[in-house]
């Protein structure tokens, strides 16, 4: 079970992948930074970034959200070992638009204790500074979130999974975050 940082008002909501298309126009597709990977492209917020060929688009179920937001899409996994051993989840990249004004020190609300009194550390790449927030207390399991302001709204993009006998993402979803962090583009 897991405890998602990503919550909205609504007790049951549901993701929507946007179309996601590399032929149309947008930053990411004139510069691939990973070779075969695939592009996600928000034409309502005009952002891109690209992701693991593995991962595909989903419709998913969201439950038990306490913030308002919205989930703007879900990318799965779908290689065989994307699967937690402790538990019940789906490897996942999802993106999210919260319903307030970015504001870095108003991050603390999402802190995984409760307890953080300070804005988690900037994470600079070439084209966006994203803010980090990582596990916190307790033995639920918790994705690796990156906050972002873009023109004036709050965003994350979250990596869920695979859990392997820990809280964390595994090593593998490690790796591939500052790859796909690296390539987001505003447009």
């Amino acid at each position: 079970m897991r405890l998602s940082l990503v919550m909205s008002v609504f007790l049951l909501g549901i993701c929507y992948s946007p179309s996601i298309s590399a032929t149309e126009q947008s930053p990411c597709n004139a510069h691939p930074t990973q070779p075969g990977w695939r592009v996600y492209i928000n034409h309502k917020y005009r952002f891109c970034f690209e992701y693991p060929p593995n991962y595909k688009p989903v419709r998913a179920m969201i439950e038990g959200w306490t913030y308002p937001a919205q989930c703007l899409g879900r990318l799965q996994d779908t290689s065989p070992d994307a699967k937690s051993d402790s538990y019940d989840e789906d490897t996942t990249i999802d993106v999210i638009h919260y319903d307030w004004l970015f504001r870095r020190d108003g991050l603390t609300r999402f802190a995984p204790t409760g307890m953080e009194d300070w804005p988690p550390d900037p994470i600079p790449t070439k084209f966006q500074t994203f803010y980090y927030y990582g596990p916190g207390g307790g033995g639920v399991a918790y994705p690796d979130v990156f906050y972002f302001g873009l023109r004036g709204q709050t965003f994350s993009i979250e990596f869920s999974g695979p859990y392997l006998d820990d809280k964390s993402p595994a090593q593998v979803t490690k790796e591939i975050e500052p790859k796909v962090l690296a390539s987001f583009r505003r447009f």
